[in-house]
């Protein structure tokens, strides 16, 4: 018989973070009755789920007294004593540490109050609890524990987890405790496990429960595309419209690049959306061979269908934070090789071999540099650099594999027998749907247009218009699914793939651009200098 399943997250399945978990849960499904519990009680629901997962979230706020009764009661409690005595030893007990300790003290206790009311935790089942993140609320779920021998708490950590990606900053999350309380911790690479165990672990303690357990993303199979033509780049990005992605920087770079034509195409929306837009329009309006186009929030799905359907050159990211480099190894799946900043986790997916680390610093001179070489490397050499990407994501990032391992494992410290896993799967995966998806709860107004703005390649780059995203009123839709056979609305198909001012080939004498071709596709070793030296890359 299955066992309970609670999973628990800060956003998922709202908002856009935590993706992993759309693939995770697929498979975990088949070995367990799931529940999800998410802390985001600010947006809507975004992201379906299987129909027979069920879904929490805490409704009611907590008033000022009530939560400073708990804060007081905290204060006094034997996680506050034992982190804080850690902490002392170290050097740390600050005051500001003593703040972030109680407030952490305070999200544990407040979610350990609301499990506890619910009638899944009152049940004389095993129960397993999955935290997707090692935050400040996993202590509270550690101490669940204390009430049944069959409760079992693993966690996810990323290393957003442990340090602030923008500011370096160490993040403590009553770490000391949760290190003897929680069964496992499983982290995305060998390199991140390594960073927590030297940052986080005392000397002498059992390291056998932090594991590696790889994230993963889905295939799909890609019919043959024919490249666009020598010089013509398409580059494209997907990130939230947030700061801390660097997109004007790219902008900027653009604005650099003195031969070839390049088209980007952004994917993703945010809060900077439309001041993004408004800076590409002034910065780009008079740039010869620079177009540019936002296609919006796209989900998966959509994302796929559009690598299926568009030759694309090079996946771009200049985050100077990626915790969960998802979208990288979504290009990947689709032969895209990946050229990113070196930050976070993204090392552990990308590197020059199968794609390019860039500085973490990198300017914009060196961007704008990189991507004139990139238009004059051949077709060739990008196309073997996207069959490395894939070979690389077959090996590590596949989902349908890497999250079946994972199951089988959490199914085996919860006590289920090689045998029992492999029941438990053979009669789920008879089921004739067993991924059929049931209406959110609650989703946000459907998009009724995507973001657009196509530019012509001329002389003169001018914008035709933009298409702002609509919000529906009234009570939101179901949003339908795409009709597979029809193209993604395209209401203004871009016009003239290479502008009669190539600035490379235009005017060349006899066999000279033929030459320079050849120079350039020297270019790419040249450009794989950068994360070593740090410095630009001689043209």
């Amino acid at each position: 018989m299955k066992q309970n399943l609670l999973v628990v997250t800060e956003h998922y399945p709202c908002g856009t973070q935590e993706r992993f978990l759309e693939n995770e849960i697929q498979e975990l499904k088949k070995l367990y009755r799931v529940h999800v519990i998410s802390l985001d009680t600010e947006r809507l629901m975004s992201q379906s789920l299987p129909k027979d997962v069920v879904f929490y979230r805490p409704a009611e706020k907590v008033n000022g007294l009530k939560r400073a009764l708990v804060r007081l009661s905290c204060r006094f409690s034997r996680g506050y004593k034992e982190e804080a005595s850690i902490a002392k030893a170290e050097g740390r007990l600050t005051p500001s540490f003593q703040k972030r300790l109680l407030n952490s003290l305070v999200k544990s206790r407040l979610l350990y109050d609301y499990i506890r009311a619910q009638d899944l935790f009152e049940r004389e089942e095993p129960l397993l609890i999955y935290s997707a993140n090692f935050n400040d609320y996993l202590y509270g779920l550690c101490c669940l524990k204390d009430f049944s021998d069959d409760i079992r708490v693993v966690a996810r950590c990323h290393n957003a987890n442990m340090f602030n990606p923008r500011t370096g900053a160490r993040r403590d999350t009553l770490n000391g405790v949760i290190n003897r309380s929680v069964d496992a911790v499983y982290f995305t690479s060998e390199h991140s496990r390594q960073l927590y165990l030297d940052n986080f672990v005392q000397p002498g303690e059992d390291v056998s429960r932090f594991r590696v357990a790889r994230l993963g993303v889905p295939g799909q199979e890609r019919p043959p595309l024919d490249p666009l033509p020598e010089f013509f780049l398409r580059v494209v990005t997907c990130s939230p419209t947030e700061k801390d992605k660097r997109l004007k920087l790219l902008v900027d770079a653009l604005a650099r690049v003195q031969g070839g034509c390049i088209e980007w195409v952004h994917i993703g929306d945010g809060s900077q959306q439309q001041e993004l837009v408004n800076y590409a329009k002034s910065v780009l309006a008079d740039k010869r061979g620079i177009r540019f186009r936002f296609l919006g929030k796209l989900n998966r799905q959509e994302i796929y269908r559009y690598y299926r359907e568009n030759y694309v050159d090079m996946f771009l990211s200049v985050s100077i934070a990626e915790s969960v480099p998802t979208a990288m190894m979504e290009a990947m799946a689709n032969r895209i090789f990946v050229t990113a900043t070196d930050v976070d986790g993204v090392s552990a997916v990308v590197d020059n071999e199968n794609g390019m680390l860039l500085p973490a610093s990198v300017t914009a001179e060196q961007l704008g540099l990189a991507l004139d070489a990139f238009c004059r490397i051949s077709k060739e050499r990008i196309a073997q650099k996207g069959e490395r990407a894939y070979q690389s994501w077959q090996e590590k990032f596949d989902a349908d594999k890497n999250c079946r391992l994972f199951a089988g494992e959490l199914a085996r410290l919860s006590g289920q027998t090689d045998e029992e896993i492999a029941g438990e799967r053979a009669q789920a995966e008879q089921k004739p749907d067993g991924g059929e998806r049931s209406e959110p709860l609650s989703m946000p107004a459907a998009r009724s247009n995507i973001h657009e703005m196509p530019l012509s390649f001329r002389a003169s780059l001018e914008a035709d218009g933009l298409i702002l995203e609509e919000k529906t009123a009234g009570r939101p839709q179901k949003k339908e699914e795409p009709d597979e056979s029809a193209p993604l609305e395209d209401p203004t198909p871009l016009e003239d793939p290479i502008p009669l001012e190539n600035p490379i080939a235009q005017d060349a004498p006899s066999g000279e651009a033929s030459d320079a071709k050849a120079e350039a596709d020297g270019l790419l070793e040249q450009l794989e200098q950068l994360e070593k030296s740090g410095g630009a890359a001689q043209n």
